[in-house]
């Protein structure tokens, strides 16, 4: 019988299913059956209306929470976004906009408690503030605006923090629970939205396309989509068709399906895992959580393989997780039995760790380098227990007439265990670098290097057994830089051992001659330079001078230094900074000042020896900054500055101070330490010396009481500085220091005053300088050996009879005077012959070879005086008279 339909603008019946796709089979087969009945059309008033006119007449009724708490969510959201800039003005803003939202929804808040969300924006604000103002340099880059609201914001935030710091500790402590409060605070809200809807009171809702669905049904048809996609466009493609040849009330009609369409068939379904969406910190949980469908079933090795050629292809791709990576590849070292292939896939996981940091300015997250630091151990533990996995840098290309037989050569995985080994070793270097030296995390940080330590031996047993004598070398010097800067006494206090055991130093410093040997014979050059100057400090820092100044000597780097890279330069200072410490705890005064003039005489000790930065005296820029920092020794490497210019300038005073005295009428006179020099001048020309205050200060005290005979005062002003409580042998050193002083002040007492006296009693020498009798005997010889004091000694009366041949002061300007007039008089007469054209030079300017000279005259004073005989006789009493000054000086 023909079915009678109308169209939907008449009062006639339409049934659709709730996906909205037409109707099915089942609806089909129930109109046929059973009587028409017409009903009011949807569009008639108390009629349903369609899906789009329920969602253009839907009206959403919120509460006052769900206000307050959606202007709220925008504020936070904006102000992410402005964190992401660090535009710190605008964040600013929305700071004060979101207080002002808090204080209106204080009411809910009084009855609620404080949101979680609101929490977590507060230690995000205050994290990412720290951050900031931790890193100086980006501060610095900062324009004025945007750094005077980084400064207002830092202040109103840790005043406004200071009442939910509760809150904030107890949700630093337990972060993850933010993830469950804000989905049941997401539900809780789609509830209430949901709640209030505007219903007609005649027919049942038709449920709509992208009307809500249950968590289940919603990922089955998000399944289906993958799969139903070309259906889709196909069906619609044809509706469209056939709307199109439609016409007038045909193409409302709704058309009957064929009961005998064969319904289409599902494609099978594909395991998948679960996408996290990338870049947002709630995810982390979810990305934790991501594991593959085939998680108890152990994987083969196709699997294996096509897995992680895949993960391979994506690296270095734009818009790559490289965290999913990484997990992905410690999934596949937990699936992997094979050795071979467990090489390859922890070679490819380090790889990918490393590369979660590229920058040079940061170093890799602590938790990051442990995970890398057990999978590089693990690596070792792989190729040492299974002798058939070998390691090479380059993958080599077999033979093509060795493919027959490729199956017996033994397995090769393209990786470079001493790359890795070196690269996890800066990264350590770099974390001392940057983390605050005051802190217990730089403390345990410190103790991951005893860690590192043994992965290295670890790695040089494997090049060694491999007879890979080259690499192991460089495992070394590795090795060797760990070690170099180390006192034996506190390598035995940290192991536990009683402090000075011979026994235990006489172990370290054999294995450190043994590191030092394997260098030299296998090492390159530049491993070879750094392991030399390694040793040069190692001997030094235990007070071996002599053996430290030979090798210093003989291997001669101060010649070639200048050629090393940077890092070997700072190495070299280092370690002359060490000899001359070492020399002056030894009492070799001189060799001591001439090791520290090379690093203190310039006024640029920090960056000689990379424990810092001066003031800008210096010009730079930031890229010259960055490295420069980069370049900086962590703390527990220094070498106390305080220590090294106290030494230099106590050197310095004991080498200069006699000196002066002993040519204090010569203006030409040779300096010996200009910076000393300098200081004296500064202080000469103040008009009020005060006390001293600083290190400096009181050095130049006992300089200028030494200079006055008074070395008691002199003693008491160096031997009273707190600096000594640095120095190692503290004792011995002050009573060194003492008896130099002693010394010194003696020769500087008879380079003061022989002028004044005829003779000076050895017995009153002994008992002004406080020395023994042969000591002062023996020093006053040796000033008249050298011809420093002119006098001798006269047995019976055990005295020192001075000659009185130097000039006084008065002769002595009087001799300076005459050389002064003599040079203004030849000065004179070259300018009188040049303008008059005399016999100095002809007029090209060249000198009259032609002119004879008078029996025994000079030329050049003949050329200079004319071409007669009295300019002749001029210039040889001029020679005379130079020789005879000559002779007195």
């Amino acid at each position: 019988a023909k079915v009678a339909m109308s169209s939907r603008f008449w009062a006639a019946e339409e049934s659709s299913d709730s996906d909205g796709s037409g109707s099915g089979s089942d609806s089909d087969s129930s109109s046929s059956s059973g009587p028409k009945q017409k009903v009011p059309s949807k569009f008639a008033a108390g009629g349903d209306s369609s899906s789009d006119d329920d969602d253009r007449k839907r009206v959403v009724v919120k509460s006052a929470r769900d206000k307050r708490y959606d202007e709220m969510h925008s504020t936070i959201k904006a102000t992410r976004n402005h964190m992401k800039i660090n535009d710190w003005g605008m964040i600013l803003a929305d700071f004060e906009k979101l207080q002002k939202q808090v204080q209106k929804a204080q009411a809910i808040i009084n009855k609620e408690g404080i949101p979680r969300f609101f929490i977590k924006i507060l230690c995000s604000l205050e994290d990412h503030m720290n951050a900031t103002a931790a890193n100086k340099e980006e501060v610095k880059k900062m324009k004025s605006t945007n750094a005077k609201a980084l400064n207002a914001m830092k202040q109103r935030l840790r005043k406004h923090n200071k009442q939910y710091e509760a809150d904030m500790a107890k949700y630093r402590a337990s972060p993850d629970a933010d993830s469950d409060a804000s989905a049941a605070e997401a539900s809780e809200s789609s509830d209430s939205e949901e709640e209030v809807v505007a219903k007609k009171p005649a027919a049942a809702a038709v449920p709509s396309k992208f009307a809500k669905k249950p968590a289940k049904e919603a990922d089955d048809d998000d399944d289906d989509d993958d799969w139903s996609e070309d259906e889709d466009e196909e069906s619609s493609s044809s509706e469209s068709d056939d709307n199109k040849k439609a016409t007038g009330k045909a193409k409302w009609i709704k058309k009957e399906t064929s009961s005998s369409a064969k319904p289409a068939v599902k494609a099978p379904e594909k395991p998948r895992v679960q996408k996290v969406r990338k870049g947002s910190d709630d995810d982390e949980p979810a990305r934790q959580k991501q594991v593959a469908t085939a998680d108890s079933v152990e994987l083969t090795e196709e699997a294996v393989d096509s897995k992680l050629k895949e993960i391979i292809a994506g690296r270095g791709r734009r818009g790559t997780d490289r965290k999913e990576q990484i997990q992905q590849l410690q999934q596949l070292t937990a699936f992997t039995k094979n050795p071979i292939k467990l090489a390859q896939v922890l070679v490819h996981l380090t790889s990918a760790q490393f590369d979660i940091n590229p920058s040079l300015h940061t170093h890799m997250p602590v938790d990051m380098w442990r995970s890398c630091f057990s999978n590089i151990t693990k690596l070792l533990q792989v190729v040492t227990s299974n002798p058939e996995v070998i390691l090479e840098e380059e993958a080599a290309a077999l033979p093509v007439e060795d493919e027959e037989d490729a199956e017996e050569v033994a397995p090769r995985v393209v990786g470079n265990l001493l790359g890795f080994l070196e690269r996890l070793d800066d990264e350590l270097y770099k974390s001392l670098q940057f983390i605050e030296s005051h802190t217990a995390d730089y403390a345990r940080r410190l103790q991951d290097t005893v860690q590192m330590v043994a992965l290295i031996d670890g790695v040089h047993k494997y090049y060694v057994s491999v007879g890979n004598l080259k690499v192991a070398a460089r495992c070394c010097a590795r090795k060797l830089e760990h070690l170099y800067y180390k006192h034996d006494d506190l390598v035995n206090a940290s192991e536990g051992q009683a402090s000075g055991a011979k026994a235990s130093q006489s172990a370290m410093s054999n294995a450190v001659e043994q590191l030092c040997s394997e260098i030299y014979r296998y090492g390159d050059d530049r491993t070879k330079t750094r392991g030399m100057v390694c040793h040069i400090y190692y001997n030094a820092l235990h007070d071996r001078f002599y053996v430290a100044r030979d090798l210093m000597l003989m291997s001669h780097l101060q010649e070639t230094v200048h050629q090393a890279d940077v890092g070997t330069m700072i190495l070299f200072n280092r370690a002359m900074a060490q000899l001359g410490l070492c020399a002056f705890r030894a009492g070799l005064i001189a060799e001591a000042h001439a090791c520290f003039s090379e690093i203190c005489g310039l006024g640029r000790t920090k960056e000689l020896l990379a424990q810092g930065l001066s003031q800008a005296r210096y010009d730079r820029n930031p890229e010259q900054e960055r490295q420069e920092r980069r370049r900086m020794v962590p703390y527990h490497m220094h070498i106390n500055l305080d220590l090294l210019e106290c030494c230099h300038l106590v050197s310095a005073m004991l080498m200069e101070v006699p000196h002066m005295a002993a040519n204090a009428y010569d203006s030409k006179r040779k300096v010996i330490s200009k910076p000393l020099r300098r200081l004296f001048e500064h202080y000469e020309r103040q008009v009020l010396v005060g006390p001293p205050e600083s290190m400096r200060d009181f050095v130049m005290a006992a300089a200028r009481a030494l200079r006055d005979g008074d070395w008691k005062k002199s003693a008491g002003y160096i031997l009273g500085l707190d600096v000594w409580n640095h120095i190692s042998r503290k004792e011995e050193v002050k009573t060194m220091l003492k008896a130099k002083i002693q010394q010194e002040g003696l020769r500087t007492y008879l380079f003061t005053y022989c002028s004044h006296y005829d003779a000076m009693s050895l017995d009153q020498l002994v008992q002004i300088f406080e020395l023994p009798k042969q000591l002062v005997h023996s020093i006053v010889s040796k000033l008249m050996i050298s011809g420093e004091l002119h006098a001798s000694w006269d047995q019976p009366t055990n005295s020192i009879v001075m000659h009185h041949i130097e000039p006084t002061r008065l002769q002595f300007l009087a001799l300076q005077f005459a050389d002064k007039a003599a040079v203004f008089v030849e000065n004179n007469e070259r300018l009188l012959d040049s303008r008059s054209g005399g016999g100095y030079r002809d007029q090209k300017g060249q000198h009259k070879e032609h002119t004879r000279y008078p029996e025994g005259g000079n030329p050049q004073w003949h050329n200079n005086y004319g071409g007669n005989a009295q300019g002749a006789r001029y210039g040889r009493a001029r020679q005379r008279h130079n020789a005879q000054h000559m002779t007195v000086r």
